[in-house]
């Protein structure tokens, strides 16, 4: 065996007995102890994700650099696909399948509604926002779900946690929607603006909350994160009903199964599409998207008073 590194080691006592074309290893390791720029240097141009690890993507045996694929597609018949790591893989065939079922699933309804009801010119606004707000639900909470592991140590006990009292506050979000709230465009849009904004607060508040009460005990840990994801499950409770309710006064309930399986559909899609942005850009990115849908959901929400204009 060649030695790579240790204190004091000299170029000449590396790449003596299985010698390749340069001491790759040794010079890897050197780039990597000589100084941040020249670590960050080679960080980027080598060809696959070594980097350390962190909080926000803690995903140890994930080394494959997205930028890459297209040379590596190149070199598919040579080797090439045994750099892609199979689990990888089986998230993007995962995204496909999901997306085609979806395209299928939500364009076939549109012939038959389209006998059923009159031809509406900010149909594909609807749908747009009803895909919108099934993203961003579910990556929301898929993120949360993964940076409170952080906090509270165990995966089943953060999925019960997390899952639960997004369960709970949503319902309790839903009910007030349809008999405390003003169902109309503005309402939609007031709400999903408001989550945009928690969701940019959380981003900075969680790592130095999980910081703060790092020490406590187990059940006082559950209690915070309760208290603490509890209003945002609540107000991500409330666009879908309202939404739901201003449809059917808009264009009549022949759209309520449609909008809700749009909906469905985007909700299994966007698993598979938070993991994969996750793993190659980490939960912040994640979670600062997910906010940005619901931002969009808010411009979209429009549709729905212009429709009401139209008629």
């Amino acid at each position: 065996f060649d030695p790579v590194y240790y204190y004091g080691i000299t170029p000449g006592e590396v790449n003596r007995y299985n010698q390749l074309q340069a001491p790759y290893y040794y010079n890897g390791i050197q780039a990597l102890l000589q100084g941040d720029e020249l670590r960050k240097t080679f960080l980027s141009q080598y060809p696959f994700d070594v980097a350390a690890t962190s909080d926000n993507t803690p995903y140890f045996y994930h080394f494959f650099k997205i930028d890459n694929i297209a040379e590596l597609a190149t070199l598919w018949r040579a080797g090439g696909e045994a750099m892609i790591p199979q689990g990888y893989l089986v998230l993007w065939f995962t995204l496909s399948q999901a997306l085609l079922l979806s395209v299928v699933l939500i364009m076939l309804p549109l012939h038959w509604l389209k006998r059923k009801s009159a031809t509406d010119s900010h149909q594909q606004n609807t749908g747009l926002f009803f895909v919108t707000l099934g993203l961003a639900f579910l990556m929301v909470e898929w993120v949360m779900v993964e940076r409170f592991i952080l906090f509270l140590s165990h995966p089943s006990t953060t999925g019960a946690s997390v899952i639960g009292t997004f369960l709970v506050f949503a319902g309790f979000g839903s009910a007030y929607s349809q008999h405390r709230v003003i169902h109309n465009q503005a309402s939609i849009a007031l709400v999903a603006c408001t989550i945009f904004g928690l969701c940019v607060v959380y981003h900075f508040l969680l790592p130095r909350l999980f910081d703060t009460f790092a020490t406590v005990s187990l059940p006082v840990k559950i209690a915070i994160s309760f208290i603490t994801l509890a209003p945002l499950a609540f107000l991500m409770g409330m666009p879908f009903p309202l939404s739901l309710a201003m449809l059917a006064k808009n264009r009549g309930e022949v759209y309520l199964p449609w909008a809700w399986g749009v909906n469905g559909c985007a909700s299994v899609v966007s698993v598979s599409l938070a993991t994969l942005i996750a793993v190659n850009y980490g939960f912040s990115v994640t979670l600062l998207l997910a906010a940005l849908l619901y931002l969009l959901a808010a411009v979209l929400s429009r549709s729905f008073k212009m429709s009401s204009a139209e008629r």
